[in-house]
């Protein structure tokens, strides 16, 4: 269940594989994939607004033959 800072957690229900809405409010999440299918952004849609949030990459490193995920 997603929740905003400050706010009360809330159920999302599936649209489609990419689309989700909360019932409590009048929003739609959506995930935006590129050709090959990684999601790269979501999409939050409330009323006449529209925000777009990148996703944060990681990074594979190979250490000493082990692999770690890192942010960048």
């Amino acid at each position: 269940m997603p929740q905003a800072r400050g706010q009360d957690k809330i159920a999302l229900f599936a649209e489609s594989e990419t689309k989700f809405f909360p019932k409590v409010i009048d929003a739609e999440l959506e995930f935006i994939k590129d050709d090959k299918g990684v999601v790269t952004s979501l999409v939050l849609r409330q009323g006449p607004s529209e925000v777009t949030a990148l996703k944060k990459w990681r990074m594979i490193l190979i250490y000493w033959g082990q692999t770690k995920n890192t942010r960048l």
